[in-house]
């Protein structure tokens, strides 16, 4: 039996936006759907000690350089060609 590695809450949060990017409208409004009926507590961020620490860990990253970050202009350009790609996938 091949065991799945254990995937941290923003690893889980990442593949799931990545999977919601791509997959199909029933599929996305199921999901939606399913989500919307489960009663859940709002998502308090700044009490999660592993999301705080990688916002600071990529706080500090652009700060000292050592990650140069992207211009709005090039965040522009990257959410054109998602918004592009996700029209050709709605059915």
């Amino acid at each position: 039996m091949i065991e799945e590695p254990i995937l941290t809450e923003t690893d889980v949060r990442e593949q799931l936006h990545q999977i919601i990017n791509v997959i199909s409208e029933k599929k996305l409004r199921a999901l939606y759907q399913l989500l919307k009926e489960e009663e859940t507590e709002e998502y308090e961020w700044w009490k999660d000690e592993e999301f705080v620490a990688e916002l600071e860990r990529r706080s500090e990253a652009l700060e000292n350089g050592s990650d140069k970050g992207v211009t709005m202009e090039e965040s522009m350009v990257r959410i054109r060609k998602v918004i592009e790609g996700t029209k050709t996938h709605v059915k």
